[in-house]
Protein backbone atom coordinates (compact mmCIF):
# COMPACT_ATOMS: atom_id res chain seq x y z
CA UNK A 1 0.00 0.00 0.00
CA UNK A 2 1.50 3.51 -0.64
CA UNK A 3 2.01 6.12 1.92
CA UNK A 4 2.35 9.91 1.41
CA UNK A 5 4.96 11.97 3.48
CA UNK A 6 3.69 15.61 3.94
CA UNK A 7 6.21 17.99 4.99
CA UNK A 8 5.72 21.49 6.12
CA UNK A 9 8.60 23.47 5.93
CA UNK A 10 9.70 26.80 6.99
CA UNK A 11 13.16 27.78 5.48
CA UNK A 12 15.36 29.76 7.46
CA UNK A 13 17.92 29.68 5.27
CA UNK A 14 17.60 30.14 1.59
CA UNK A 15 20.71 29.24 0.15
CA UNK A 16 21.93 26.59 2.17
CA UNK A 17 18.50 25.26 1.30
CA UNK A 18 18.91 25.19 -2.43
CA UNK A 19 21.93 22.92 -1.31
CA UNK A 20 19.39 20.09 0.46
CA UNK A 21 17.26 20.49 -2.82
CA UNK A 22 19.91 19.39 -4.90
CA UNK A 23 21.07 16.28 -2.63
CA UNK A 24 17.92 15.00 -1.43
CA UNK A 25 16.23 14.15 -5.09
CA UNK A 26 18.91 11.08 -6.00
CA UNK A 27 17.85 9.75 -2.33
CA UNK A 28 14.64 10.12 -2.60
CA UNK A 29 14.52 8.07 -5.91
CA UNK A 30 16.42 4.83 -4.87
CA UNK A 31 13.52 4.63 -2.17
CA UNK A 32 11.11 5.06 -4.94
CA UNK A 33 9.67 8.47 -3.83
CA UNK A 34 7.65 10.48 -6.02
CA UNK A 35 7.26 14.13 -5.44
CA UNK A 36 3.43 14.96 -5.72
CA UNK A 37 3.78 19.07 -4.42
CA UNK A 38 6.65 21.12 -3.42
CA UNK A 39 5.93 24.39 -2.66
CA UNK A 40 3.11 25.26 -4.93
CA UNK A 41 0.46 27.52 -3.69
CA UNK A 42 -1.13 26.89 -0.59
CA UNK A 43 -5.07 27.79 0.18
CA UNK A 44 -6.05 27.02 3.45
CA UNK A 45 -9.96 26.12 4.26
CA UNK A 46 -9.79 25.91 8.18
CA UNK A 47 -7.48 26.52 10.79
CA UNK A 48 -4.16 27.59 10.61
CA UNK A 49 -1.57 27.83 7.70
CA UNK A 50 1.76 25.91 7.91
CA UNK A 51 5.08 28.00 7.24
CA UNK A 52 6.22 28.35 4.15
CA UNK A 53 6.40 25.14 1.98
CA UNK A 54 3.94 21.96 1.99
CA UNK A 55 6.03 19.07 0.50
CA UNK A 56 3.61 16.19 -0.58
CA UNK A 57 5.64 12.23 -1.52
CA UNK A 58 4.14 9.51 -2.50
CA UNK A 59 6.48 6.18 -1.26
CA UNK A 60 5.82 2.44 -2.76
CA UNK A 61 4.98 1.90 1.71
CA UNK A 62 4.78 3.17 4.65
CA UNK A 63 7.95 1.06 5.28
CA UNK A 64 9.96 2.43 2.50
CA UNK A 65 9.58 5.98 3.55
CA UNK A 66 10.63 5.01 7.39
CA UNK A 67 13.53 3.37 5.48
CA UNK A 68 14.49 6.71 4.02
CA UNK A 69 13.96 8.97 6.11
CA UNK A 70 15.95 6.88 8.87
CA UNK A 71 18.66 5.85 6.45
CA UNK A 72 22.39 6.64 6.08
CA UNK A 73 21.12 7.93 2.20
CA UNK A 74 19.55 10.59 3.90
CA UNK A 75 21.27 11.51 7.26
CA UNK A 76 23.61 14.06 5.31
CA UNK A 77 20.62 15.92 3.10
CA UNK A 78 18.41 16.12 6.37
CA UNK A 79 21.16 17.75 8.57
CA UNK A 80 21.06 20.44 5.58
CA UNK A 81 17.26 20.73 5.58
CA UNK A 82 17.51 20.67 9.69
CA UNK A 83 20.01 23.60 8.96
CA UNK A 84 18.05 25.69 7.13
CA UNK A 85 14.59 25.39 7.98
CA UNK A 86 12.24 24.46 10.77
CA UNK A 87 9.93 21.57 9.70
CA UNK A 88 7.04 19.31 10.59
CA UNK A 89 7.58 15.82 8.59
CA UNK A 90 4.50 12.98 8.93
CA UNK A 91 3.48 9.99 6.70
CA UNK A 92 0.31 8.61 6.30
CA UNK A 93 -0.77 5.07 4.37
CA UNK A 94 -2.63 5.79 1.12
CA UNK A 95 -5.76 3.74 0.13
Amino acid sequence: MVAYVIGEIDVTDAKRYQDYAKVAGPVLAKYGAKALARAGELVVFEGEPAGGRIVVLEFPSLEEARRWYHSEDYAGPKAIRQEASKATFFAVEGV
